[in-house]
């Protein structure tokens, strides 16, 4: 049986001293800042910078072999169209997105130095059942749920949303085949905000309560924004999880672990699903 062991990331004495001693062959890090609303400006962002490094070195320390960190696209230039894992520039406009950078830069380059191999994967919209309720698609599915209007942002805004089976998949992957390098987790589709609304209001029976772009977009956000995962799909990944039944599996998941009560005013905009991802925030 794996030995299970628990300790805080943040305390780095506690690393050292203990994850070493697992011996683990494998690591796979989305550990971070995760205050909904927060975590863009938090200056813990800086101190998860630290104590990941302090992580990959412990972990080497301990006979580790193969890393995957989970990065963000908002290390990115948000810029419209399509951005190239390859070419697109680093311009960070959040200490959360700053921070992430940073690491991207510092931790390949640290891992060779140890004999390591760390994939560096810059992960974009995902979403899924278990994520937290103010992220987009909950928010959606509980107000509908409960009968109330939901608003969102600009119908027409598209972002490169990837279901969480498919990220869990891709992670997998990397680890497994110890890639090295720095490439983009994402599905490459873009995918506006009126898709998820209209069909989860669909599903629901309630398009009566949507009410699209009734929201002004926040300053700054492109109109469009999509990833291209050339390097996941030189690896043989493909993403599986179709937008109709990724969204239809959120609505399952909601209907039998919504909180009992009403569910708070949805407003929606394509920022609020901007990154955090249901199985960790990264």
């Amino acid at each position: 049986m794996p030995r299970r062991s628990e300790l805080d990331l943040l305390d780095e004495s506690a690393i050292h001293s203990r994850v070493p001693l697992l011996r683990a062959s494998h690591l796979v890090h989305l550990a971070w800042a995760t205050a909904p609303g927060l975590y863009w400006d938090d200056t813990d962002n800086h101190r998860w910078v630290s104590a990941s490094l302090a992580l990959l070195r412990a972990f080497a320390e301990g006979g580790g072999q193969s890393a995957v960190y989970v990065g963000s696209c908002a290390e990115y230039r948000w810029q419209e169209g399509q951005l190239d894992e390859a070419n697109s520039p680093l311009q960070p406009h959040t200490r959360y997105g700053l921070c992430k950078a940073a690491l991207g830069l510092l931790a390949p380059d640290l891992a060779l130095a140890m004999g390591l191999r760390l994939a560096w994967a810059r992960l974009h919209f995902p979403y899924g059942p278990g994520e937290a309720p103010g992220r987009l698609v909950p928010q959606l599915v509980r107000g509908l749920l409960a009968g109330q209007q939901v608003s969102t942002g600009p119908a027409s805004l598209t972002r490169d949303f990837i279901h969480v089976t498919d990220v869990a998949d891709a992670l997998w992957t990397l680890l497994k085949l110890r890639h090295h390098g720095v490439l983009d987790l994402c599905s490459g589709t873009p995918t506006s905000v009126a898709q998820i609304a209209e069909h989860l209001a669909d599903r629901l029976g309630r398009p009566d309560l949507l009410r699209l772009g009734s929201r002004p977009a926040r300053a700054g956000e492109p109109q469009s924004l999509t990833g291209r995962p050339a390097t996941l799909v030189s690896l043989g990944w493909r993403p599986n999880m179709a937008l109709s039944a990724g969204l239809d599996d959120c609505i399952a998941w909601w209907r039998a672990n919504n909180e009992t009560g009403p569910a708070e005013q949805a407003s929606c905009l394509a920022g609020d699903a901007r990154l955090a991802p249901p199985i960790a925030e990264v």
